[in-house]
């Protein structure tokens, strides 16, 4: 066993440096929609299909007033608000609220949140789910919440964190603390099937217990006769929380679920709590920013990408620009999959101070194609490409070898594959230094294979 797990390290580590050129080719880019949430903090954010959800928050003047409990989609370009009885939704809502869990389950496309702080001291411990349903009064599908009829659930509790186990296909609870400040320290999975919530009986906890923490789902990559072939995420990966902590986790298994750490990977990122983590399938990789080390009085602006498989690797990236010193802001994977979003906050101004905000941040490649670079394909499926044009880029188009069409301008679109072999698709582009190009490669096999 000592032997395999030594074989597997070391395969990660390899993928890593060759995929350092790759991965140095994300950065942060501002985003300026026309309409956005109001300025806050402590938002509770996830991926929800094509779109990103955000729900709530604090505003400015909280803790003088209540949470936010307004709900808003951001489709890449623009931020849209799903009003409790307009045009797109309908029915229930969540009562006003921030520090909320909250998680995509892609198995049944929608949106689970758990808890959060109702204000004043009402630490919730209710559970909304938000997905696309059919009203009968109106006649068309609309976008809405609604509560389910629980027998059981987690104590109440905020400053928890949720993430769907593509494993398990549950959602995964644990952290958060309660109105009296109680630290919890347990695991919970909700079934999306059944509606139903369980406590889980792991060998190991997350020690010591924490919140504001952060977790996400954690991709891994296996290099076979030195091709890389990248492996839909199976675990979870928690790092970090309040009083500072430094400490890695990782969550798997499917008989027997359980905790794994803390880790030890060097380098890994400095002890911080409310940082912002989220999992971007074009780099498979998890995507760390930000955060606050109180003991130190200082907050962060660094970037981490982590990667899963056998233990965790982090690498700290240096993009050309960053959305400044900030925590307590929300981050999520972006719509498709093809960025990852980081909204508000509390940043850190020119005077030392913290101010509220409501920046709209994303991270990722020029250029992005999904599945993952280097992924193994059947004939018959497809890929999502698109291209982030902005200003002073001109972009040139996408050139495809193995898919149809051949060739295409637009700036998101889609290829098939055609026959087994290799395939590729570039991107083409020019900017003030001169023309670029990306490339994603692929192996298609028949669908029997």
């Amino acid at each position: 066993m000592k032997f395999r797990f030594a074989i597997g390290a070391a395969i990660i580590a390899a993928i890593l440096c060759l995929d350092v050129a790759a991965f140095a080719q994300a950065d942060w880019t501002q985003r300026f929609p026309t309409t956005s949430p109001s300025r806050r903090f402590q938002t509770s954010m996830a991926q929800f299909n094509s779109f990103t959800l955000l729900f709530g928050g604090n505003p400015p003047s909280f803790p003088t007033t209540l949470p936010l409990d307004d709900t808003w989609l951001w489709d890449g370009t623009n931020w849209t608000q799903i009003t409790r009885f307009g045009f797109f939704g309908t029915g229930p809502h969540p009562p006003a609220r921030s520090r909320a869990a909250i998680a995509y389950d892609p198995e049944n496309d929608q949106v689970v949140m758990f808890g959060g702080d109702g204000g004043f001291a009402n630490t919730l411990g209710d559970t909304w789910i938000f997905k696309r349903t059919f009203n009968a009064l109106l006649n068309r599908s609309a976008l809405s919440w609604g509560q389910p009829t629980l027998s059981e659930a987690p104590p109440a509790r905020s400053f928890a964190v949720m993430e769907y186990d593509p494993a398990l296909k549950k959602m995964i609870l644990t952290g958060g603390i309660s109105s009296s400040g109680q630290s919890f320290q347990d695991t919970w999975a909700f079934d999306p099937s059944t509606l139903t919530w369980d406590q889980l009986s792991t060998a190991h906890a997350v020690s010591p217990t924490r919140r504001a923490t952060a977790m996400a789902k954690c991709g891994a990559a296996i290099a076979i006769f030195g091709f890389q072939r990248q492996v839909s995420p199976t675990e979870l990966l928690l790092f970090g929380g309040g009083n500072d902590l430094g400490d890695s986790w990782r969550f798997g298994g499917t008989t027997s679920p359980d905790w794994t750490g803390p880790l030890s990977p060097s380098p890994d990122p400095d002890g911080r709590g409310d940082h912002g983590m989220a999992y971007y399938p074009v780099s498979n990789r998890v995507v760390l920013y930000g955060g606050q080390n109180v003991h130190n009085a200082h907050l962060f602006s660094d970037t981490w990408n982590g990667l899963c498989g056998g233990g965790v690797q982090w690498s700290q990236a240096v993009p050309a620009h960053n959305p400044g010193r900030r925590e307590a802001m929300g981050m999520a994977t972006g719509p498709d999959g093809i960025t990852v979003v980081l909204f508000g906050g509390l940043k850190e101004n020119s005077f030392g101070e913290l101010d509220e905000n409501n920046e709209t941040w994303t991270w990722g490649r020029r250029a992005a194609c999904l599945p993952a670079d280097r992924s193994e394909l059947t004939v018959g499926s497809t890929i999502t490409c698109q291209f982030d044009e902005i200003e002073g880029v001109q972009f040139g188009g996408w050139e495809a070898t193995g898919f149809a069409p051949p060739f295409r301008r637009q700036l998101k679109t889609t290829f098939h594959t055609e026959s087994p072999g290799a395939a590729s698709v570039t991107a083409n582009w020019t900017e003030a230094d001169g023309p670029h190009t990306a490339s994603y490669n692929y192996t298609i096999v028949r669908s029997n294979e």
